[in-house]
């Protein structure tokens, strides 16, 4: 989660999020991988709505699954593989 700054001298402005231009990673992209081409952000101030609950993390441990990728020529369903 972002944490919003007071900047005074950005006060002025209306009915937009101000993002800083220097960082490692841009906010927006941390922001579900935002890229600034059309992306809806949606801000809150109500306390209730930006809680931080305690999730367990994703386990994303590699497996030894083995996915058959089928041969060229090979039809799969309807699907002739080239």
């Amino acid at each position: 989660m972002l944490e919003a700054v007071d900047i005074p001298a950005l006060k002025h402005l209306k009915n937009v999020i101000v993002f800083p231009t220097n960082g490692p990673r841009p906010h927006p992209d941390e922001i579900a991988g935002g890229d600034l081409d059309g992306d809806q952000f949606f801000v809150s101030w109500d306390a209730e709505l930006t809680k931080i609950l305690p999730v367990e993390a994703m386990d994303y441990t590699p497996t030894d699954v083995k996915v058959p990728v089928p041969e060229e020529g090979e039809v799969v369903g309807e699907i002739k593989v080239c």
